[in-house]
């Protein structure tokens, strides 16, 4: 996953019920989803996803963005560009919309199913107060979220956030355009057209003769064409006629996304945090696919739910996928000014690619990137990145070696500290 650039907003996870798949909260998966959309759609559309963080700890979640620039609500916005970033939103996920249904469509493979099912999910997001802009970009927050007592049901964004209306004030002609008085001269259009007996010679001489003009209470008037004069006016009333149904009509809903009778009533933190403690969140249900749905694409690579256990016999197939989810190195380290222990939480995709984020008991957050490197059935290290702290201070970058002890999801590291080596350990969370 790439490198989180920007912070958009932190809150409480209570604030809205979490949507599920499979009894499993849906941004839990934010990782796969991500890496799934950027693999099939590609970096800009997966953009429009925030990414979360969670602080368990404190029932707060983190939303960060891969795209550099100032934070602007969607409320603050002009008319002008609300439309523009709607209308960009709306192109987004009609693309995932469309990926959903040929995955669905791949009724015999679970994997597809699973993930179908989740990018149903993530369209969902509980209105404008999660819509933003960065750089011209639009990203949700809280997506895979609804709040607290709404029917989980499939929402187009039109129902979400309602589509801005473009202001337009057509600029109507003059009927007349009015020029200075020209005093008409009878003898030279008598002259013109006896000169010009046939159409062609007309034509000929049209361009050295003076302009024949309408004299009307001594002001002389050009008379507009027929469209000229009321065009602007039928097009005004056509917009009305035709585009205000046009909008109804979009504001429809096709099909339930959540199965009517497994609405989700679990609140974060009190029984979504876990797949034990999760058992009543919505089932997402699959649309009924067209005929002619083209085939849905081939998901090798694409990341598992449930990666396989960090032992020695994953280690040796040198599948870094072993590290998909999240991880923690408890340190013996302890910040220089407050003293507290120094614990280092991970989020690795199927690559081993992800973030490092160490959160300070102050509350201040530091973000960095790391990335796992397996070198044998027994070790394995893991590189990471100057952490760049809320308060202006970071954390210099660093690598810890580490060896796993027969422990499943676990092993014993070695981190580089100013005296020398020092211990930690590494541990699924």
């Amino acid at each position: 996953m790439s490198k989180t650039e920007t912070r958009i907003k932190s809150s409480q996870l209570s604030d809205y019920e979490a949507l599920g798949v499979s009894g499993e909260p849906i941004y839990r998966a934010s990782s796969q989803i991500i890496t799934l959309i950027e693999k099939e759609l590609g970096v800009e559309t997966a953009s429009i996803f925030a990414i979360p963080i969670r602080d368990d700890k404190n029932n707060i979640v983190d939303w960060y963005s891969t795209i550099n620039g100032k934070v602007s609500a969607y409320k603050e916005l002009s008319q002008i560009e609300k439309s523009r970033a709607w209308n960009i939103l709306n192109n987004e996920l009609n693309k995932v919309k469309n990926l959903s249904s040929r995955l669905l469509q791949n009724v015999t493979n679970e994997t597809s199913q699973t993930y179908g099912k989740l990018l149903q999910g993530v369209q969902q997001f509980p209105g404008s107060e999660e819509f933003f802009v960065i750089n011209n970009r639009p990203v949700i927050t809280f997506w895979g979220f609804k709040h607290h007592g709404e029917i989980s049901q499939y929402k187009t964004i039109s129902e979400i956030v309602e589509k801005p209306i473009e202001e337009f004030n057509p600029e109507l002609p003059s009927k007349e355009i009015f020029q200075d008085s020209i005093p008409s001269n009878s003898s030279n259009s008598d002259n013109f057209l006896k000169g010009h007996d046939t159409f062609q010679s007309a034509i000929h001489d049209t361009e050295n003769d003076e302009k024949i003009t309408f004299k009307t209470n001594n002001r002389q008037t050009i008379k507009g064409s027929w469209w000229r004069r009321f065009g602007w006016w039928i097009f005004f009333i056509l917009l009305l006629v035709v585009g205000i149904p046009a909008t109804f009509k979009a504001c429809s809903s096709d099909f339930p996304l959540y199965d009517a009778n497994n609405n989700c009533q679990v609140k974060e933190n009190r029984s979504c945090p876990n797949t034990d403690s999760a058992p009543n969140l919505p089932i997402l249900d699959a649309p009924p696919l067209p005929h002619d749905t083209p085939e849905a694409p081939k998901l090798d690579n694409v990341p598992t739910l449930t990666p396989p256990p960090l032992n020695k016999e994953t280690l040796e197939k040198k599948d870094l996928n072993v590290f998909n989810g999240k991880w923690s190195l408890i340190t013996e380290l302890q910040n220089a000014k407050t003293g507290d222990n120094i614990k280092v939480d991970f989020e690795f995709d199927k690559s081993g690619n992800g973030n490092t984020v160490i959160r300070e008991k102050s509350g201040n957050v530091c973000i960095g990137t790391a990335e796992a490197h397996i070198q044998s059935n027994k070790k394995f290290d893991v590189d990471m990145s100057k952490l760049e702290c809320k308060d202006g201070h970071s954390y210099v970058e660093n690598r810890a070696t580490c060896e796993i002890d027969g422990t499943t999801n676990h092993a014993n590291c070695l981190l580089r500290c100013v005296t020398g080596p020092c211990d930690a350990t590494f541990e699924k969370r």
